[in-house]
């Protein structure tokens, strides 16, 4: 289930291994035969003059040691053909770097011998022997520049932006540990292994760190395998969740719960809010904030309902928000029986852009089949109840440069950064241990998409959902590219923020498949919500590079 081949035979395992002893893992498997029959050959030469030799030559003691490498070239090969006689193993090739010393030993033997007889045989038959394993590592899949674990890539860089240097992360994959270790510089969070932390040290160490990241790499949300990350979801605020591939990334908040206070809300005659708190009453952008909802089921809910949390201002203003079912969906509403009480622990990051200022959660419920379907509280006209207070303190830096990219002053809004965000692309080759992918940076190329991360802010109240359109421009104003007709903001319209916010929204510019290679401009135009008439003019903001096909 590892995803390499397994041989055919004894014969074509030790041709693997001895293609792997002599030149690694080159892609090419045919290049890597071609190269190794050259490193075959120069055995066979050597032996043969050897053998020819062996009988006028006396032997010393320093022979006889020759014994030990021999044997430790050997040995490993000789056993692992046993067992993979036996049993399903499948042995990676890798294992052969403990052997590779001795067998250079002996090579360096080898060539010696030749020299006593050749000077001029055993200089070429070394040149060979440096030559062929050179270039083999040079063009290998290990070194090749910008090619890695397309997922060790993704966790890495999104911890480098997101982390911050008193987190705690904990990495199912060993190797995604290592790659963030020594791609993070010396300020990186604290990086732990899960399969060296039970679950009985999670409160020891949640009680050292206010936020913990837990990184899963193929693996089914809360397999039994790893009961570390149902007991996090359970017992601990889990405030994100990202995914990518086969990656998924969470993040959670402290441990400590914060002191409950009663609400007593009837949500639509089937669950009543209990009681509810959060913690801290102070935060800055970037910390997670610990709402704990004891939810009590007034009658059976039969169907599934959704808990909403925005971070809103006196106004009802904000765009930090999470969504989720009950103990991020361990506890379904359509389960709950009447009379149940549920205990629902769950975390939200005050979002970087988030202006300083007094906040509160508003809490509600809503069908999980359309969100606009709110339940109403009984006896009150909000469907939402507000949590709190939670004073935003200013960060301990500005996050986002003081001047604009681009400003609209006719709407209020403003590009304050933006920055494109390119996939990596893979290609797959084939090393004597079968197909391997690898992942490198992808180029721009007609017919694909470009996704721009756009970071937006508003000096003051935004009234309405404005609409924008983004293209891709060439020199004459000319549209090689374009984005579908959304509102600003994406998830968060404009008409939620609060003045100052910093909003962040993804787009993807959909580029022509006959676009020439070359450098373009991106250009933001703002509709209202209702028309087709542009609000001012458009904003020029950036550049991109487009490859040819």
């Amino acid at each position: 289930s590892i995803g390499l081949t397994r041989p055919s035979s004894i014969p074509a395992l030790l041709e693997r291994f001895w293609i792997a002893l002599n030149v690694g893992d080159l892609g090419e498997v045919d290049q890597s035969r071609l190269l190794t029959l050259a490193l075959s050959a120069l055995w066979a030469a050597g032996l043969v003059f050897i053998l020819l030799r062996w009988k006028k030559r006396v032997r010393t003691k320093t022979d006889l040691l020759l014994i030990v490498p021999a044997t430790y070239v050997v040995l490993p090969l000789a056993a692992t053909a046993l067992v993979f006689n036996y049993t399903p193993f499948i042995p990676f090739t890798r294992l052969l770097l403990f052997s590779t010393p001795a067998y250079l030993v002996l090579m360096a033997w080898m060539l010696r011998e030749v020299g006593r007889a050749s000077r001029l045989g055993a200089l070429a038959g070394a040149a060979l022997a440096l030559a062929i394993p050179a270039y083999a590592l040079a063009g290998t899949y290990y070194v090749e520049r910008h090619s890695a674990d397309f997922e060790a890539v993704e966790v890495t860089r999104r911890l480098k932006s997101a982390g911050g240097a008193d987190d705690a992360i904990i990495f199912q994959a060993l190797w995604h540990a290592g790659y963030f270790r020594t791609h993070s510089g010396e300020t990186s969070p604290s990086t732990l292994v899960l399969g060296e932390v039970p679950v009985s040290d999670l409160p020891r160490l949640l009680g050292r760190r206010n936020r913990l990241w837990l990184s899963m790499f193929a693996s089914a949300k809360r397999d039994s395998n790893y009961p570390q990350e149902e007991w996090l979801d359970t017992n601990v605020y889990k405030a994100e969740e990202w995914w990518e591939g086969n990656l998924r990334l969470s993040l959670y908040g402290g441990r400590q719960d914060p002191p409950l206070d009663p609400i007593n809300a009837d949500f639509g005659g089937l669950v009543q809010l209990e009681a509810a708190g959060v913690a801290p009453g102070q935060a800055r952008p970037g910390d997670v904030l610990r709402l704990f909802l004891r939810w009590r089921a007034l009658r059976e809910p039969g169907r599934k309902l959704v808990v909403f949390a925005h971070l809103v201002d006196a106004d009802g203003r904000g765009c930090s928000s999470r969504d989720s079912e009950p103990v991020d969906g361990l506890r379904p509403t359509e389960a709950w029986k009447a009379g149940e009480v549920v205990d629902d622990r769950r975390g939200l990051v005050v979002r970087p852009g988030t202006p300083a200022g007094l906040y509160y959660l508003a809490v509600g419920l809503y069908a999980r089949e359309d969100w606009r379907q709110r339940i109403a509280i009984q006896g009150k006209p909000e469907d939402w109840v507000l949590i709190g207070p939670i004073e935003v303190l200013p960060p301990s830096k500005r996050p986002y440069q003081f001047e604009p990219v681009a400003a609209l002053p006719e709407a209020g809004l403003e590009i304050v950064e933006y920055e494109l965000d390119l996939r990596r692309e893979r290609r797959v080759i084939r090393n004597v241990d079968g197909p391997v992918d690898v992942w490198s940076e992808a180029s721009l190329r007609p017919g694909s998409r470009a996704p721009i991360i756009l970071r937006w802010r508003a000096g003051g109240p935004v009234g309405e959902a404005y609409r924008l359109v983004l293209e891709m421009v060439d020199s004459s104003g000319r549209a090689w590219g374009r984005s579908g007709d959304g509102p600003v903001g994406g998830t968060c319209p404009s008409f939620r923020w609060a003045p100052d916010e910093v909003v962040t929204e993804t787009r993807n510019i959909a580029i022509q498949a006959d676009a020439p290679s070359g450098k373009y401009r991106l250009r933001a135009t703002i509709y209202p919500q209702q028309g087709d008439k542009p609000l001012g003019e458009p904003m020029v903001f950036g550049t991109l590079d487009l490859a040819g096909k």
